[in-house]
């Protein structure tokens, strides 16, 4: 199944590098037009593997955005009340 790899804006406030790529940990950033170029150039010319890897951290990254996790998270956070 193929995933899509983020590619985000990499600022000291950026929201989705922060929260959603994890400051680079599932997907990838850029702070100018040469390195977003640069970014897009690498995933749509990575091998095989290169790519798989990429999708593989995209896939646990989005993971944590799912209801499943969400429920969890939340009902862990009402526990200790």
């Amino acid at each position: 199944m193929l995933r899509a790899v983020s590619v985000v804006y990499k600022g000291s406030l950026s929201g989705p590098w922060i929260d959603i790529v994890d400051r680079g940990r599932y997907g990838t950033g850029f702070r100018t037009i040469e390195e977003l170029a640069d970014a897009i150039d690498y995933i749509m010319n990575a091998c095989d593997s290169e790519l798989f890897e990429l999708q593989e951290k995209a896939l646990i990254g989005s993971q944590r955005f799912s209801l499943i996790t969400f429920k969890r998270n939340f009902l862990k956070l009402i526990e200790g009340v």
